[in-house]
């Protein structure tokens, strides 16, 4: 996925608590050459990391899940990254800030499958993810 991304993005990454959501995040950072410790943001809201990719400089790791309100995401300054052609930003739980997120917003979500596989579902919109799924 790393070679696929242009700048811009906002990438939602949905699943439940353990599905590896953070794992992904972890290792598309890697991937675009990021050496320190990826961790979830879960507690101050959102990390960048600054990567050795040609395109993507950094990115935006956001995790939404203790958010009450969308409105408390506004009131940081990492909305302003959104769209940023040198900056990728991955969000965690978007569903709880959806409303305020772009409308390009791509999603991704992550499952336990059987015997605790992992499968994913990519989907440019929250809708078709879902009608994805129901297949």
């Amino acid at each position: 996925m790393s070679r696929t991304l242009q700048g811009g993005e906002v990438i939602g990454l949905q699943g439940a608590l353990g599905a590896g959501k953070t794992v992904f995040v972890r290792g598309l950072l890697h991937a675009l050459g990021v050496q320190s410790p990826v961790t979830s943001p879960t507690f101050t809201l959102a990390k960048s990391y600054t990567t050795k990719h040609k395109r993507i400089r950094s990115v935006v790791h956001i995790d939404a899940y203790r958010l009450e309100k969308p409105e408390e995401l506004l009131a940081t300054d990492v909305i302003d990254t959104w769209g940023r052609p040198d900056t990728a930003t991955i969000i965690e739980w978007p569903e709880r800030v959806a409303g305020i997120t772009p409308k390009n917003i791509e999603y991704i979500l992550i499952d336990r499958g059987k015997e605790n596989l992992r499968f994913w579902v990519f989907a440019k919109q929250r809708q078709r993810m879902l009608t994805l799924l129901k297949k």
